[in-house]
């Protein structure tokens, strides 16, 4: 019950030693409870305490079944003594461990297999006495089986692990699909222990590599089909958000072109009143100073687009309020093709982005410019701003350097959305202290679709 000499009452902490490697690829992002570490020692002396308490009175199928997905369940209750998650991406993590250490396991019988004679496999870890097992042999399948768990733990971070560790959170809601891919992973372990224990009696090479292929092919498609659910939260989440701005810059348009309207009203008004009582004894600094404040607040920029021209009057008061110089030099007639609350949402997010960057800087580095030209009928709308540091860019889009990335990094995603809308292209780059933002339109491809 308690024989050291078998290669299964070894195998049973390497088992449980891989599957927390494989755990430690999915749960990176989780949040962890107080004295985490103190409880993972812990949790980690039980769970080794527990398995070598665990007897192996026999030696079949349904037994070994039982003891692996018996050291399983062990490391899912450690996930839950160790983080502040709930049970349902607990569960997402310690499956999609589960899946990752299988198709490593079955990699390796599907080799061992495959080069075995017909008499079958050469290492028999579920059964065979150590000191029965050629010395030779067990050194080469212990390396073979550490470069297929390497490179298993790699693929699978590279494809799903990393992807979710991206994330702030683990959104998974789908307890069905959960439960469908333990029972198919139960049932591959439970496919593979017959099939192992079979072959012990009357070994079928065939039927080896066709049952571990299936292992393989049921974990991948469960690690697949958890990354796609996963993926389309976060896609929903983003447009949630997406539309929750959308929904705000069209009322802060609105609420911009109405305070423009009044300002120019005001600013109207005040110039006449100026003029009657210029005749009047009333000090020359007073009427100089509301003239300098009139001429700023009256100087509207106009680029022959009414939109365009409430955006960047609105961004010019914001520019001057940070003691920011603004250079607009752009045919907004040319961009008569956008709707009222792409403008908005380009541009007004293209200089905020600008004046995020630029007001934190000496007084010479507080400059932005705007402009445009058209070559080859290419419509070229640049924008340029000093910045401190380097953006990194990925996707040709700047990354937001704010830690709340649920929240930031809208802006550049809204641009670009609103560019390629219109077949356009958007080019970010950054040399020697600027950063330029060049957006491309191709006039005669927009005015045929229209």
């Amino acid at each position: 019950m308690f024989d050291s000499s078998s290669f299964l009452f070894w195998y049973r902490l390497i088992f449980l030693f891989e599957l927390i490697i494989c755990e430690s690829l999915f749960c990176k992002s989780l949040k962890k409870r107080p004295k985490f570490y103190l409880k993972l020692i812990s949790c980690l002396v039980i769970c080794v305490g527990i398995i070598f308490a665990i007897p192996i009175p026999i030696y079949n199928w349904a037994y070994t079944s039982f003891i692996f997905f018996a050291i399983y369940l062990l490391t899912v209750v450690s996930m839950f003594v160790l983080f502040k998650e709930s049970p349902m991406v607990l569960l997402f993590c310690s499956i999609s461990s589960y899946s990752t250490q299988h198709i490593a396991f079955q990699i390796f019988s599907l080799i061992n297999y495959g080069i075995s004679p017909n008499t079958g496999p050469e290492l028999n870890i579920y059964g065979e006495k150590i000191n029965d097992i050629n010395v030779d042999t067990l050194i080469i399948n212990i390396i073979t089986y550490c470069l297929i768990f390497i490179a298993t733990l790699y693929v699978v971070w590279l494809l799903f692990a990393r992807k979710l560790n991206k994330k702030s959170e683990i959104a998974f809601h789908h307890p069905v699909l959960l439960l469908l891919a333990l029972v198919l992973i139960i049932a591959s372990i439970v496919l593979n222990s017959v099939t192992t224990y079979a072959s012990y009696e009357n070994y079928s090479k065939i039927n080896c590599i066709v049952s571990s292929s299936l292992s393989i092919i049921i974990c991948i498609l469960s690690l697949a089909i958890f990354y796609m659910d996963t993926h389309q939260k976060d896609l929903e989440k983003q447009l949630d958000t997406a539309n929750h701005i959308i929904h705000e810059e069209e009322k802060q348009y609105q609420q911009t072109k109405e305070t423009v309207e009044l300002i120019n009203l005001k600013c109207h008004d005040l110039k006449h009143q100026i003029k009657n009582i210029m005749s009047n004894k009333i000090d020359k600094n007073e009427l100089d100073e509301i003239s300098s404040a009139i001429k700023f607040y009256d100087s509207t920029i106009k680029t022959g687009n009414p939109t365009l021209d409430t955006v960047l009057t609105e961004k010019s008061f914001l520019c001057n309020s940070n003691d920011i110089s603004l250079t607009c030099l752009i045919d907004g007639s040319k961009l008569s093709f956008m709707e009222g609350r792409e403008l908005f949402s380009l541009f007004g997010n293209a200089f905020d982005n600008a004046i995020e960057a630029s007001k934190n800087l000496s007084k010479d580095k507080r400059v932005i410019s705007l402009t445009s030209k058209t070559m080859n009928n290419i419509f070229i709308v640049t924008m340029k701003n000093y910045s401190s540091h380097a953006p990194i860019i990925i996707d040709n889009l700047p990354q937001t350097t704010k830690s709340d990335k649920n929240y930031h990094g809208f802006g550049m995603k809204s641009i670009k959305r609103i560019v390629e809308k219109y077949n356009g292209h958007l080019s970010c780059f950054y040399s020697q202290n600027i950063f330029t933002l060049s957006i491309f339109f191709e006039l005669d491809a927009i005015n045929d679709d229209r």
